[in-house]
């Protein structure tokens, strides 16, 4: 049986079953992006979910079925509970992080950002944008003083012993009414990455999680 905690079932189309979904040798992203996207979940995939222990990209698992007279919430979790997968919900922002693992470390403190006094922005959509670069548009967005680790925007030197040069990943999120520290806060969370008090009084600094 399938366990789905809806607050999943935002949008108008999520509650309505859909007469036939079927995938055909599609990557397993591919097929999450369009039942959320339906469900209207705001959703990020684990970064590291198809990432071998030396860090080169593995080849993610195609999907290919056919089912009827399902919601898209519905589908979306038996894909996931299927490829077994796992879907975790922030309480902060809503956003679902699908990773391999049943938890999540979550080690951003969302007060550190204070009072939201911004709107909700309709979209926040980036495609293969490098991380520093969407923390720095949310950062601009939110109104907040806020630096960005080298190490996060992969500016640092390389270091000893290895001098293995790090590179910032890249961002590919579509997300809905969300505020810019709301949105900031899932980046940082899902990126190992974490929020602290700056040098200076007032500001703050992202730097990654030790």
């Amino acid at each position: 049986m399938l366990s789905l905690c809806l607050p999943w079932a935002v949008r108008g189309q999520s509650a309505d079953n859909i007469p036939v979904i079927q995938f055909r040798t599609v990557p397993i992203t591919m097929a999450i992006e369009n039942l959320a996207h339906l469900a209207g979940v705001n959703y990020l995939v684990d970064p590291k979910l198809f990432l071998a222990a030396d860090g080169t990209r593995q080849p993610e698992p195609s999907l290919t079925i056919h089912w009827e007279n399902l919601t898209a919430a519905s589908a979306l979790a038996r894909v996931l509970k299927e490829n077994h997968l796992f879907a975790v919900t922030n309480d902060f922002t809503r956003v679902v992080f699908i990773s391999g693992k049943p938890t999540v470390t979550r080690t951003v403190d969302a007060k550190l950002l204070g009072g939201d006094t911004n709107g909700v922005i309709s979209t926040i959509k980036f495609m293969d944008v490098p991380l520093g670069e969407a923390l720095k548009s949310m950062i601009n967005n939110a109104h907040m003083s806020v630096q960005l680790d080298p190490h996060v925007t992969g500016e640092a030197p390389p270091e000893p012993p290895d001098f293995k040069l790090e590179l910032s990943p890249t961002v590919s999120v579509s997300w809905h009414d969300l505020t810019a520290r709301q949105a900031l806060v899932e980046l940082c969370n899902d990126y190992g990455l974490t929020i602290v008090k700056g040098a200076a009084p007032d500001t703050l600094e992202i730097k990654p999680r030790k």
